[in-house]
């Protein structure tokens, strides 16, 4: 503990706040003279390098919002490098959300390893944020995962190679996932077998898991989810855009409501979610001119904006309503210019804190991760930026923190 002095009136608030912690702690029991351990990891951020030796790379989040990198720990898998389906070296060569997504209460961290069809599990240092490999767990469910979402110890992986899956994995405490289910999106939703999807969400209450059914595949695929973790036939939604991208689920909505980003002329759209079916239904669209390729999708924790990473390279904000009505606040609340010829900086995954002050981005393009303080208005103030390394310069995939 800190040594406390009283030299004026905030110090003063400060030793009665301590003198009442501490009297708290005796009268429940616990030991004042030890150190308070955090149960759950905090003021973390985690990419992940998807080079040909996979690694996830670890920042810590100072007070006024600004990142410090720390160290990077090897997935033990192989990413693909930045190397796309058809051969190209180019930024999201996952073609997706979500590489990389973590779970605050079990202190586990999970990352894809495309490059030899394996997903990673790592333990948290709830203390330090530091990472540990548990175990790299080779999935026969498909092939080159390339998005995650995790919820009440069950696993879903989309995957870009071969037939359109989705993969439901139990997870166990030493890091082994054992597969659950295996699910044809062609067979079972009509979807194109040549595209693959680009992510899956669950849906508030755990019912339902969401799946972006990938490049002009105009469908939501909504999965039910049972108690033990499989999935049921899903529901088909079309979205009247060619490619929903990334969803994302308004917090505190009134009504159940999806976001979803489309690679078109229509940036987001709002979706009503019905929880007894799963099914969405469109309630509105947004759109933010002067940019190209609305991709990623990000939202506050109140639920009132939401911004959006475009190929292009800038961030779009977008005011959200409590029943899901969406309008543009900026076009361009912030951007990043590219460093490459020819090679937008795309800006990709994000993240907000749970304060909603602070918003981060991987700029894949640009091989760096810039933190952003929210103003008023949805706007965006750029504090600093990490850059990260990359061999390529163009891997860099997926964003989470804690």
């Amino acid at each position: 503990m800190k040594h406390i002095h009283l030299p004026g009136r905030r110090s003063a608030h400060r030793w009665i706040g301590a003198l009442a912690l501490t009297s708290l702690l005796a009268a429940c029991g616990g030991d004042p003279s030890q150190p308070l351990i955090p149960t759950r990891a905090a003021n973390h951020l985690y990419t992940l390098t998807n080079e040909s030796q996979n690694a996830v790379v670890h920042f810590v989040r100072r007070d006024d919002g600004t990142l410090l990198r720390k160290g990077s720990t090897a997935t033990g898998g192989k990413g693909t490098n930045g190397v796309t389906l058809d051969g190209r070296t180019a930024p999201d060569s996952l073609v997706s959300q979500h590489a990389v997504v973590a779970d605050a209460d079990t202190g586990r961290l999970f990352a894809v390893n495309a490059g030899d069809h394996s997903i990673s599990v790592l333990s948290i240092d709830p203390k330090t944020g530091e990472l540990a490999l548990l175990k790299r767990n080779a999935t026969s469910a498909g092939m080159a995962p390339n998005s995650l979402a995790y919820s009440h110890g069950r696993l879903y992986a989309t995957f870009l190679r071969g037939t359109p899956q989705v993969g439901a994995f139990k997870v166990h405490a030493d890091g082994t996932l054992s597969q659950l289910g295996s699910y044809d999106l062609p067979a079972l939703a009509g979807t194109r077998a040549d595209v693959a999807p680009t992510q899956s969400v669950v849906a508030p209450g755990g019912a339902h898991l969401v799946v972006s059914a990938g490049i002009q595949n105009d469908a939501l695929v909504s999965f039910g989810i049972e108690s033990g973790g499989q999935l049921t036939r899903p529901v088909v939604s079309r979205t009247q855009v060619k490619t929903p991208f990334a969803g994302v689920f308004v917090p505190h909505a009134k009504t159940p409501t999806c976001l979803s980003t489309g690679i078109s002329d229509v940036s987001l759209s709002a979706y009503h979610h019905a929880p007894a079916t799963g099914t969405l239904t469109r309630v509105g669209h947004a759109v933010a001119p002067g940019v190209k390729d609305p991709c990623w999708i990000a939202i506050t924790p109140d639920g009132r904006v939401a911004y959006v990473g475009n190929g292009s390279g800038a961030i779009s904000s977008f005011s959200v309503g409590p029943k899901g009505e969406i309008a543009l606040l900026h076009a361009k609340a912030a951007i990043e210019p590219s460093i490459k010829q020819d090679v937008p900086s795309v800006a990709g995954d994000s993240w907000i804190s749970p304060d909603g002050k602070y918003l981060y981005t991987a700029f894949l393009g640009a091989d760096k991760v810039v933190a952003y303080r929210i103003g008023s208005g949805g706007s965006l103030v750029k504090l600093n930026e990490v850059v990260v390394g990359t061999a390529s310069g163009l891997s860099l995939q997926g964003l989470v923190g804690l």
